[in-house]
């Protein structure tokens, strides 16, 4: 029993690893947890598959060595892999090498995952059923998700974690086949960190000068130098620059210049020097929101002895919270200029400021003639289809809840929203600008004729106005079109995907359906077998949104990965022990698809604080535990559990991988969930024609022998 309860306890922490590892890499994009855990299904299924028809006496013993040896190499290659693949710091990687580079480095590790299920089924030779053995290692999962996140996260380097798992699996092992001697092999990790920590690690700097290197709940933060000038990088994606000096007066001069008299400022994220060009005004307060206080001890720390004044001011105040919860908690409050001073929604992190329903929390703090600005993308010339879809989503946004959105020439990127006229006649603005004699090294009133040039603004707006979409918190589109805009920089053409509707994802699932009932009705097996399928995937597909929902309001899914997969995988362990309540298992299976299809549709609207997130992932959990197990039993005389196990795990990849890349980006969440409704109504309806199939020909016999 313990070393099936350590399969799950170390195979989650080593997936919340590697899933922070990759999630790391690829700049914080939500979209390669999908991918991550697409793979990471597939594969631990083809192990699962190859592991049931693998015999040999210590092979189930022998799993855990092989684990212990590729492990940390695995995850060495994980922080190289920018340097391979010559991608610098903040560069974002193409599509197609994020899922060639996931599928690369989880293959080998994952393979062997997959086969200790079947080979623990035969290692315990009958004593234990499938359902328990599933059941042991949720448990186990369970425990290692909360180890995790609330001792390890954030506290120990996670390769330190990695290296002490090599050692127990050695351990493991060498207890397993009853051999002291081959404790020696405990040598084999110690070389790999120390060959790591003292050969390899600087590599991927590739050259960089690295000051400062911190983990915090939201991220690995990462300062480099470059000259007099600190990059602050967060998942290897660039937060903001300092000194940046000509970048920093230009967003602040705009916008304070629009305002005819600005006394109380909100800023929102980013470098300091913001503040600093700001404080030069006549303003009464200026509040600086941080969420990660990490970010404020560095920005303490890096800044220059010139602005070092700045924190003296007393004008100042600087907030450590989460900037859209701050929003939303002081709608008492008011201001005059608010600027979002982030990155463009790259993520879903980030695109939660980006969206109709972060717009509409901001206009409830503004002063009736307040503004609130954005800065995303700057084109020197034409804007490209990408970045019109990208830029027009936010602009549509703004509009749909702002009554005036005034916009720069392209050169400059700024969107300024208000409940008032926003008067941007450059003469005007430039009189405004001389009146109030500010000190500035690069910025200067003549720049304004060129930000609101007439031809530059006309330009912009009419490209912009042409997009539809609307950017919100259930359906994230602006984050997913920046990636095709990064891609399509790259060479890259995804733009067909743009043109992606409902109408098409309506026709392919009809056709699904179709192909479905012909092929499975009033068919057992193939019945059970969609049934689990659909199962894995309806599991992804909940997990997956869940995640972008719960990062949508609370925004710290980096350290809260392992508590929610924790309480998914006690809540498969939970289902694994519900008894059958019925006459048999396809009765059971038809009431989880029932229960399926109503939590698909009210879901969202169970969502209403933090704990209902928990316990949707254990309901979700325990249905796809318990499915699992009444399949097992349904046609346990035809089907081996190790390949039923595969064909759960491959409709766990569909879901996770087809969630993150298609549906949710270009559909919604509503339209998620649906398909889970859908998918299931099918199986519901296999499962009636066979449950009234058999009890008509029960009640014939009857008759018959009568």
């Amino acid at each position: 029993m313990l070393p099936i309860i350590y399969i799950g306890f170390s195979s989650i922490i080593i997936q919340i690893i590697f899933l922070r590892g990759l999630l790391s890499i690829f700049l914080g994009n939500e979209l390669d947890i999908g991918i991550t855990l697409s793979f990471w299904l597939v594969f631990t299924g083809i192990g699962s598959i190859i592991g049931r028809k693998i015999f040999y006496k210590n092979i189930f013993p022998l799993s855990f060595l092989i684990i212990a040896i590729l492990l940390l190499p695995s995850f060495i290659v994980v922080k190289l892999l920018r340097f391979f693949i010559s991608a610098g710091f903040g560069e974002v990687i193409s599509l197609s090498k994020t899922v060639l580079a996931t599928a690369l480095i989880l293959l080998p590790l994952c393979f062997v995952i997959g086969m200790q299920f079947p080979l623990a089924v035969s290692y315990v030779k009958g004593r234990l059923t499938v359902g328990k053995i599933y059941g042991l290692e949720s448990i186990g999962a369970f425990v290692g998700g909360i180890v995790f996140t609330l001792i390890l996260s954030s506290k120990v380097e996670a390769i330190y974690i990695l290296f002490i798992i090599s050692i127990i699996n050695i351990i493991v092992f060498s207890i397993m086949v009853d051999n002291r001697w081959l404790l020696s092999l405990i040598v084999i990790p110690f070389l790999f960190i120390v060959t790591y920590k003292y050969k390899i690690e600087g590599i991927q700097w590739q050259n960089l000068e690295v000051s400062l290197k911190k983990e915090s709940k939201y991220g690995e933060i990462f300062v480099l130098k470059y000259g007099e000038q600190f990059g602050i990088y967060v998942n290897n994606h660039l937060l903001f620059s300092y000194l940046d000096v000509p970048s920093e007066e230009m967003k602040s001069h705009i916008l304070m210049t629009l305002h005819k008299s600005p006394k109380d400022v909100l800023c929102i994220g980013g470098s300091l020097g913001i503040v600093r060009e700001i404080l030069k005004y006549s303003v009464n307060k200026v509040d600086f929101v941080e969420v990660d206080p990490k970010i404020i001890e560095i920005s303490k720390d890096i800044i220059d002895k010139n602005d070092y004044h700045i924190l003296k001011d007393k004008r100042l105040r600087i907030i450590n919270e989460d900037g859209r919860r701050f929003v939303l908690r002081n709608q008492n409050k008011r201001y005059d200029v608010i600027v979002l001073n982030i990155s463009a929604p790259s993520n879903a992190s980030i695109n939660r400021f980006y969206t109709i329903n972060f717009f509409k929390y901001v206009k409830g703090i503004m002063k009736e003639d307040g503004i609130f600005s954005i800065w995303l993308q700057r084109s020197s010339g034409y804007i490209g289809r990408s970045m019109q879809v990208a830029s027009g989503s936010i602009y549509n946004s703004l509009k749909s809840v702002f009554k005036y959105v005034e916009v720069t020439s392209q050169e400059y990127g700024g969107f300024f929203s208000s409940e008032s006229v926003i008067l941007t006649e450059p003469d005007l603005l430039k009189l405004r600008f001389n009146e109030r004699r500010i000190d500035t090294v690069y910025f200067h009133a003549s720049i304004l004729d060129d930000v609101f040039s007439d031809f530059g603004v006309e330009y912009v707006r009419n490209r912009l106005k042409d997009i539809k979409i609307l950017n919100t918190d259930f359906r994230p589109a602006t984050y997913f079109y920046n990636l095709l805009l990064w891609a399509e920089v790259q060479g890259w053409n995804f733009n067909s995907l743009s043109k992606f509707d409902l109408a098409r994802y309506l026709f392919i699932i009809v056709i699904i359906m179709l192909f479905v009932v012909l092929y499975s009705y009033r068919r057992i097996e193939r019945t059970v077998n969609y049934s689990v399928i659909t199962t894995g995937f309806s599991s992804m597909v909940f997990v997956v949104s869940l995640v972008l929902i719960y990062q949508s309001i609370y925004g710290y899914i980096y350290e809260m990965i392992g508590l929610l997969t924790a309480t998914f995988m006690i809540g498969v362990w939970a289902g694994t022990n519900i008894k059958n309540i019925l006459e048999n298992s396809l009765k059971m299976i038809f009431l989880l698809e029932f229960l399926t299809v109503l939590l698909s549709l009210s879901v969202l609207s169970i969502l209403k604080s933090e704990a209902t997130f928990y316990l949707v992932m254990f309901l979700v959990g325990l249905i796809a535990g318990a499915g699992f197990n009444f399949a097992c039993t349904s046609i346990s005389n035809s089907m081996s559990p190790g390949k039923l196990y595969a064909i759960d795990l491959f409709g766990s990849f569909l879901g996770a991988f087809l969630t993150s890349v298609f549906i949710l980006p270009l559909l919604g969440i509503h339209n998620a969930l649906l398909t889970i409704a859908v998918l299931k109504l099918i199986s519901l309806f296999l499962l009636y024609s066979i449950l009234s199939f058999t009890v008509n020909r029960k009640s014939v016999s009857q008759r018959e022998e009568g």
